[in-house]
């Protein structure tokens, strides 16, 4: 993924190539993470040490928001808070998680299509 958001000829064409490249890992590995959601959903209350994923999620929320600050330092994105973006993308893409338990036969290319539009929308100039 990172590879092809590197090659992006545009900032809005690294937001696209990041929301497929998810959706697109997600939808092949949609068993396998429908498993990792019950793992992570099992822990016991007043655990002490940290969720497995959450450094992983700080990275990926950082990564984001500096892809969105890019686009927005070229000109290409409007402003807006970068951070909260960043947390509301990377929050709509790990719901797919819990909606392929209820669902895993959802379509993920129409959710990810639907994200798209939405977030292309939010960033505009």
């Amino acid at each position: 993924m990172r590879p092809r958001i590197a090659a992006a000829s545009s900032s809005l064409d690294a937001l696209r190539i990041y929301v497929t490249s998810n959706l697109e890992y997600i939808g092949a590995q949609r068993h396998k993470i429908i498993a990792f959601t019950e793992i992570v959903n099992g822990m016991p209350p007043g655990r002490t040490e940290p969720p497995p994923y959450d450094e992983g999620h700080r990275q990926a929320v950082e990564g984001l928001q500096q892809l969105l600050q890019a686009g927005q330092a070229a000109g290409e994105f409007g402003e807006f808070s970068a951070f909260v973006l960043a947390v509301s993308l990377r929050a709509s893409i790990d719901a797919l998680s819990t909606l392929l338990r209820i669902d895993p036969a959802m379509d993920v290319g129409a959710y990810g299509a639907q994200l798209l539009v939405l977030y292309e929308r939010a960033v505009r100039a």
